[in-house]
C-alpha cells in the first residue's frame, strides 16, 4: 500500500510540474517534483489514519516511559534474543558531511556488533539522523535476530517515524522508505533516547573519518568504548 500510494503521488507531482511548465513556463527539477510527492503524501497518510496504522505491522514502535531511576541513562533491552541497536551522527556543519554509526548490544550489555558508516552529505543534523537510522535498519537485514528495540535521540525523527508529527520536509521521503523497508523484517520497537544514553554509538560515529568510502562492522572494538559500555551497564 506504502509502494502504490508513492507511486500514485509521483504520477500526480508529474503531471502538476507538466502543467506548470506548459501554462505557466515555470519548470521544476526533479527533486522538487519528489519532495512535493513525499510531503503530500505523508500528510495524506497523517491525516487519513492513526498514528499505529501509518505503520508497518512489522515495526511495532512504541513510546515508552522514562525509568524512575535514571532516564538519561542506556538501558539493557531486557527479554533473551532482543538486541538494541543505538544509532547516530557526527556531523561537521562547515562540510555538511554527517558520518554514523550503530551499536548493537543485547540484555547483558554486551556489544554483539559495531558498525561505522561511511560519510555522506547531509545538510542538517535531523537529516543526518534520519539517513543513518534508514542505514541502520538496511544493515539488520542480514542479522537473524527475532527482536531489535532501535534508539535514536533525535526527537524529530522519531516522531515522524512512529507518526506523532509529520516532522521537517527534508526527511518525508526517507521516513516513508524507513516504514518501506521495515516491511521485510520483524523488528519490535524505536524509541526516544536522551543524549547521554547515548554516548557509546556517539563516539563509534567519529570513526567514520577512517572510513571514507564503505560501511564496516568493527572486527575489534576500541578499549575506550568498551570501558564507556561497561561504564553504562554499572550505572543502571
Amino acid at each position: 500500500m506504502n509502494v502504490l500510494g508513492m507511486v500514485a503521488y509521483f504520477c500526480w507531482g508529474i503531471w502538476k510540474a507538466r502543467n506548470k511548465y506548459v501554462f505557466d513556463g515555470v519548470k521544476w527539477d526533479a527533486r522538487r517534483v519528489a519532495v512535493m510527492a513525499c510531503s503530500l503524501f505523508w500528510e495524506f497518510r497523517i491525516a487519513s489514519s492513526s498514528s499505529n496504522d501509518c505503520l508497518s505491522p512489522s515495526l511495532a514502535v512504541t513510546r515508552l516511559s522514562p525509568p524512575p531511576f535514571s532516564s538519561s541513562r542506556w538501558l539493557p533491552p531486557g527479554g533473551e534474543g532482543v538486541l538494541k541497536c543505538n544509532v547516530d551522527v557526527s556531523c561537521l556543519a562547515s562540510s555538511q558531511v554527517g558520518g554514523g554509526g550503530a551499536v548493537f548490544r543485547d540484555s547483558l550489555d554486551t556489544i554483539v556488533q559495531a558498525v561505522v558508516f561511511s560519510p555522506f552529505p547531509a545538510v542538517s543534523a535531523t537529516l543526518a539522523k534520519a539517513i543513518c537510522l534508514r542505514k541502520a535498519i538496511i544493515w539488520t537485514g542480514s542479522c537473524l535476530v527475532p527482536q531489535l528495540w532501535f534508539q535514536c535521540d533525535s526527537k524529530v525523527v522519531v516522531q515522524a517515524v512512529i507518526g506523532d508529527a509529520a516532522g521537517p520536509t527534508e526527511i518525508h521521503s526517507l521516513v516513508l522508505d524507513i516504514l518501506v523497508v521495515v516491511q521485510k523484517f520483524s523488528f519490535s520497537r524505536l524509541s526516544l533516547v536522551r543524549r547521554n544514553g547515548n554516548e557509546v554509538v556517539h563516539v563509534i560515529t567519529k570513526l567514520s573519518r577512517d572510513f571514507l568510502h564503505q560501511d564496516v562492522a568493527l572486527v575489534h572494538i576500541p578499549k575506550d568504548i568498551l570501558d564507556l559500555a561497561a561504564k553504562d551497564c554499572m550505572s543502571c
